[in-house]
């Protein structure tokens, strides 16, 4: 397995079992992580590291933003307006939020959002 490979399995195991700081860290790793891997990560920090959460949401938004070329300002405002309360939102709300990242990403097979509410190994973790 490449150098960028096992970054993107210790990423990948980093969203499943609930953990930001290894998330970050197998991020920061990485070459260049899909937008919707971003958004995985965005909500995980929302969820492990709260504190974390607004500077990552303005950073997220700015790259979705930037690679989503029709994006008209009715929708960047309902989509901050989204990102501004995740925190309290229903996963409904959070499938908007990926279902909206997934139709402005690049390569479709890329789109894989992890909108899940924090998994039962996470839980048990706190």
């Amino acid at each position: 397995m490449t150098s960028q490979g096992h970054a993107y399995a210790r990423f990948q195991h980093a969203l499943k079992i609930g953990n930001a700081h290894i998330a970050l860290a197998a991020a920061a790793d990485l070459k260049r992580d899909g937008l919707t891997d971003a958004l995985s990560l965005l909500l995980l920090i929302r969820e492990d590291e709260p504190v974390l959460y607004d500077k990552a949401a303005v950073r997220w938004f700015a790259r979705y933003a930037a690679e989503d070329r029709y994006l008209l300002l009715r929708d960047a405002r309902e989509l901050i307006d989204l990102l501004d309360g995740v925190g309290l939102a229903s996963p409904s709300t959070r499938r908007t939020i990926c279902a909206t990242t997934t139709r402005a990403c690049r390569s479709r097979e890329a789109c894989r959002c992890r909108c899940s509410p924090r998994t039962s190994a996470t839980a048990r973790r706190r």
